[in-house]
């Protein structure tokens, strides 16, 4: 996710995508480094949703101001 204002974009939250061939294979986790709580398979809109609710509720005023530019990854109708 990546905050941005006039011609200053900021990323404030990158989370890994792992698809289950990857979450399904403990070794290969722990090969990686993987921490724990990163080790179950989530679709992209959730990733993504987690991180709305995450920044939202760390950054005062920013549940007013977001939009999301993957519109590709969830109907429009299911966003919050």
């Amino acid at each position: 996710m990546t905050l941005a204002r006039d011609e200053v974009p900021v990323p404030v939250g990158l989370r890994l995508f792992l698809p289950e061939s990857w979450t399904s294979d403990t070794e290969r986790l722990i090969k990686a480094g993987v921490p724990d709580g990163m080790r179950t398979s989530r679709t992209k809109p959730e990733i993504a949703l987690a991180e709305i609710d995450r920044l939202t509720a760390s950054v005062s005023g920013l549940a007013q101001c977001w939009q999301t530019q993957a519109t590709a990854y969830q109907p429009l109708s299911d966003r919050r």
